[in-house]
């Protein structure tokens, strides 16, 4: 039987298991037909998606912000979380930094996205919100798979 003290107890042990929401987890997309994405489509993918980022743009739990140019789709994902009301926050500074770790990770304009788990703290004891995002790149055209997994787009 589920008693507060073991709840608690129970969200304490799993938060514990979450990785820090200052570290990406990094993933390229080695599978897709293209390795080479098309660099004029690319920056204008991402140059798009700063736009709607701008400086801090919220999206709501188990949605996705995107733009796609030519063959090139890039995107910021909010996987759909039972743990949290919060909306996620997009910005042209993150997708900037993920872009860097993923052209490192993964290669010159290479496929890839880079994940974390948010993790929100807002009585200051145990975390109780907790959420994962992405941002990232691939080709469009070859796949045609579902950039987002979960989100709707």
């Amino acid at each position: 039987m589920l008693t507060p003290r073991n709840i608690a107890a129970t969200v304490e042990e799993a938060s514990s298991k979450l990785v820090p929401d200052t570290a990406w987890t990094l993933d390229c997309w080695r599978d897709e037909e293209k390795q080479d994405l098309n660099h004029t489509d690319c920056d204008a993918a991402n140059d798009a998606l700063d736009a709607q980022c701008r400086d801090g743009a919220p999206l709501a739990n188990g949605r996705s912000f995107y733009s796609i140019s030519g063959c090139v789709v890039d995107y910021f994902c909010n996987f759909h979380s039972w743990f949290t009301i919060d909306d996620a926050i997009c910005t042209k500074d993150d997708r900037k930094q993920t872009s860097g770790l993923i052209t490192g990770h993964c290669g010159w304009y290479a496929p890839g996205s880079a994940s974390r788990t948010v993790v929100r703290n807002p009585s200051g004891g145990i975390p109780s919100q907790f959420y994962r995002v992405s941002y990232g790149y691939e080709d469009y055209c070859s796949g045609g798979r579902n950039f987002c997994g979960m989100c709707p787009i």
